[in-house]
């Protein structure tokens, strides 16, 4: 079959057609949207259920010490639970973080070298207009002093029982504005709460106030790094005869007679509640402590 010329010519064109269609494939699969849309593998990034767990809320709690459902703590193993994470970095003008301290000896300036047979009666949350007095009869006529960490708005509240605490040799020590968690504190609450304290103790005592005894023992980097700057120690306890709890005279003077030891730091309460316990076995662990050949030192004077 003989093709016309016309036919002949469509045809050339047709293929011409065509093979630039074929050629121009791959640039057309190229341009967005020109190809088939592309397969979305689901991501494989963890649920919450299956990531790796975050630090526990009560991470920077001592183990053994966290508070109970009155409020305080127990337990004289706290202070070795510390938290071991990271700190954070301090200021450039901050100096190395001092570390809280739970025996004499570890206080700076106590003088007191390791294993030497010395104690230290701490008292708590004071001064109290009834029981502070007490507390102050029962150790003028033992011919001891102590440390009494005093909460602040109580100082404000009575400063001549801060005058008579200080006049009688005794050392003072900040336990914050009105006894909170300082773990939990921002850097302007924290000011508020220990710088206040200070500043009012400092004024009162006419020296430089240089313990502190944070509420219910909480410690963390964070707090030690704060109080770095300010030139203050965090002072723990470790004999813990828990007369907050008003377990009986007897109950107190046997658990403090029991934990003592050469350094040891005794933690008691002169405030914060009724302390008639605490004032009626006093004699007794003054005098079952010297029994023991323990003498008695102030600490933070």
């Amino acid at each position: 079959m003989r093709i016309s010329r016309t036919a002949a010519v469509s045809l050339a064109v047709a293929a011409a057609v065509l093979l630039g269609v074929w050629a121009a494939l791959p640039m057309l699969t190229s341009v967005p949207g020109a190809g088939p849309a592309p397969v979305v593998t689901p991501s494989l990034r963890p649920s919450p259920m299956h990531a790796p767990p975050g630090p526990s809320p009560t991470a920077h709690l001592p183990t053994a010490h966290l508070p109970t459902a009155q409020g305080k703590t127990g337990g004289k193993a706290h202070h070795a639970a510390r938290t071991v994470a990271s700190k954070p970095k301090p200021s450039p003008s901050a100096t190395v973080p001092l570390q809280p301290v739970s025996t004499v000896p570890e206080v700076p300036g106590s003088g007191a070298q390791p294993g030497q047979r010395v104690i230290a009666l701490t008292f708590d949350d004071g001064p109290d207009p009834v029981y502070t007095p007490q507390v102050l009869q029962v150790l003028t006529q033992s011919g001891v002093t102590a440390t009494f960490f005093m909460i602040g708005w109580e100082a404000a509240a009575d400063p001549d029982l801060v005058h008579q605490v200080a006049g009688a040799s005794n050392g003072v020590g900040n336990h914050t504005w009105n006894h909170v968690d300082l773990t939990r504190l921002n850097p302007a609450d924290f000011a508020a709460q220990v710088d206040r304290t200070a500043q009012l103790l400092d004024s009162l005592t006419g020296r430089k106030v240089t313990c502190v005894r944070p509420p219910q023992g909480h410690i963390n980097g964070t707090v030690e790094a704060e109080l770095a700057p300010r030139g203050l120690t965090a002072v723990l306890w470790n004999d813990d005869p828990r007369d907050w709890t008003r377990p009986g005279t007897g109950a107190i003077v046997r658990r403090a007679l029991s934990e003592a030891s050469p350094g040891g730091i005794v933690e008691l309460h002169d405030g914060g509640g009724d302390r008639s316990e605490t004032v009626q076995a006093l004699p007794a662990i003054i005098a079952g402590l010297r029994a023991q050949g323990y003498t008695f030192v102030p600490l933070c004077r």
